[in-house]
Formats: C-alpha cells, structure tokens, sequence
C-alpha cells in the first residue's frame, strides 16, 4: 500500500486546506503543484511522488505511527474503501514518521512535533495539482472525507 517517504524536499509546513488561497513562502496550498519528491516505497524501491500522478490522482494518508489503534483504524478505513477511490481515478497510500524520515510529511503540513505528525491526509489530482489538505483529522473521518471529495472530484 504505501510508499513510505524519504524526500530531498525541504519545504515548510503549509497552511491548512481551510484557509485556501495564498501559502507562506516555500509552502504547499491547495491549487498547487506539489513537488518532485523522492519517496521509498515499503520494498525499498524508490518512485518519484510526479511519477505516481502522472496518470491518476492519488490519496496520501498520514498517520503518526503503524501498529497503534487509531492508525490501524485509519489504514483500514482507507483499504476497505479503496474501490471507491480507485473507482474516483485515485490510488491510496500511507505514509508515517516511521523509519525513513521525510520532509515531505512537513511540506503537507502534517509534521507535529519533532518525532510525531498529525493524522492527515492530502488529495493530488493526476498530474499533481494539490486538491484538499486535511491536518489534525480523526482516523475515521480521514478516510471517510477523503472518499466523498475524491467522488465529487473524480478523475479521468
């Protein structure tokens, strides 16, 4: 399921999905193109985050970390929906504060602390224009408003 992140991205967090419009210097906002960022996938293979929306819209769902309740639930959400959004023209992955690190987790905002993030997700159109950016959202409505904006966006 998930490309896990290693990224040579050294962006700020942005601003929530909320507060549409301009972002602080060096962040990402909704109606962005999102960045060519190096990601390593959970078998150690490395894809560029363009290269995963140069066909189809992608979901990213981040979770502070694996093998907790709410992450689990999270992550569950998201695989026992995901014909819903394959079916929208998106593919879903996860992405955590577990090993490697990321910058890329910044650059969406999601960043908590040093060695946590909030619960979030992101919504990227094919070709990586940058839908909808949800920080700080509980594990059941990450999944389950991430379904219903990718069904009211799909993509062709």
């Amino acid at each position: 399921m998930a490309p896990k992140r290693k990224s040579t991205d050294k962006t700020a967090a942005p601003e929530p999905a909320a507060k549409k419009g301009k972002a602080k210097s060096g962040t990402l906002a909704v109606g962005d193109t999102v960045p060519s960022s190096l990601l390593l996938r959970e078998d150690d293979t490395e894809v560029q985050l363009l290269d995963l929306v140069k066909d189809k819209g992608i979901v990213v769902f981040m979770y502070p970390r694996a093998n907790t309740g709410g992450c689990t639930k999270q992550a569950c959400g998201f695989r026992d929906r995901v014909e819903e959004f394959t079916a929208a023209g998106f593919d879903v992955y996860g992405m955590s504060f577990d090993k490697p690190k990321s910058q890329l987790l910044k650059a969406f905002g999601a960043l908590k602390a040093a060695k946590s993030i909030l619960r979030s997700h992101v919504v990227i159109a094919k070709g990586g224009k940058l839908l909808d950016i949800k920080n700080g959202i509980s594990p059941g409505d990450s999944y389950a408003e991430a379904a219903d904006f990718c069904a009211k966006h799909k993509q062709k």
